[in-house]
């Protein structure tokens, strides 16, 4: 959510951004054909003025929340699709790709570094940490952490899971990485000991879409294929909730609001869901944001 809890950001496969109103669900804004092609990822500046989001079709865009015009356009030529993008915390960079990841100064409106090293994979997901020293890739069954400083990988966590790394997540305190896969698993690595330190195992009957932590770090959710949505607490390393079979479709995407009362989960039908964290109960549903597909997302403006 905004700061003052007011909007919920959507994107979808309908080349869309709407800009819902929390409390009553009507659609405030409408980013029509915001790109030429399908919605990949949208993330939003701390300080809730802009909005980032990229494509399918290789292009990177910043819009001014506030005006809700288009203030930055970066077209890759050597990537034709772009799986996942977000923003540095302090606002002043860019990250995207999908078998190459790109860094772009929003200042300077440029290409600023491009990781070129021979032993990155293609990845599927991309977290930073709090104090934007550490960027995190889930790649084919592996995790990778790349140093921003010296531009290098600072570590790998190889092959640590079956299948594909869906999302990753990374503690407000810098501590923890929360890696979640194909394989249904969730994994918790300590960045700096750069060791696995807890294997949720079998949480999801199939493929882990999104994680988000909590800002006060005691909540991770998750969602999946499987159409559930499942709560923890980090501190006992257990699950602790679980809300099944939230909709017809699959559930693409999560985050918990900046209260830790609420998780909103867009859906692949093109739904909104909005659940009670505090009392684990389902809320409302905010029906047909976008057409149904299998790659609605969604984000919180924090």
């Amino acid at each position: 959510m905004t700061p003052d809890g007011r909007h919920i950001i959507t994107g979808s496969e309908d080349r869309s951004i709407k800009i819902v109103e929390f409390e009553t669900g009507a659609i405030v804004h409408h980013f029509e054909n915001a790109h030429q092609r399908s919605i990949s990822a949208i993330s939003v500046s701390k300080d809730g003025k802009f909005l980032l989001s990229s494509s399918d079709n290789g292009t990177v865009k910043m819009f001014d929340l506030v005006t809700k015009e288009e203030v930055q356009h970066f077209q890759d030529a050597d990537e034709c699709y772009i799986y996942t993008s977000t923003l540095s915390n302090d606002g002043r960079f860019a990250f995207a790709g999908y078998n190459t990841l790109k860094m772009y100064d929003l200042q300077a409106k440029k290409l600023a570094h491009e990781f070129t090293d021979k032993d990155l994979d293609t990845f599927y997901s991309i977290a930073l940490a709090p104090d934007d020293r550490y960027i995190i890739l889930g790649q084919r069954k592996s995790v990778t952490i790349l140093d921003l400083r010296s531009k290098q990988i600072y570590h790998e966590f190889k092959k640590v899971h079956k299948g594909s790394v869906g999302s990753v997540a990374v503690t407000p305190d810098g501590r923890f990485i929360i890696s979640g896969a194909e394989d249904g698993c969730i994994k918790m690595f300590d960045l700096e000991a750069k060791e696995e330190v807890h294997h949720f195992e079998n949480i999801h009957a199939s493929e882990i879409y999104k994680l988000d932590v909590s800002a006060d770090g005691k909540y991770l959710v998750s969602c999946s294929k499987d159409r559930s949505v499942a709560v923890f607490d980090l501190a006992k390393r257990e699950r602790i909730s679980c809300f099944q079979n939230l909709d017809k479709g699959c559930v693409k995407s999560i985050v918990i609001s900046p209260d830790g009362k609420y998780i909103v989960a867009g859906t692949s039908e093109g739904n909104v869901k909005i659940l009670c964290l505090e009392t684990r109960q389902k809320g409302i549903t905010i029906e047909q944001v976008h057409k149904g597909s299998d790659r609605t997302r969604i984000k919180i403006l924090i």
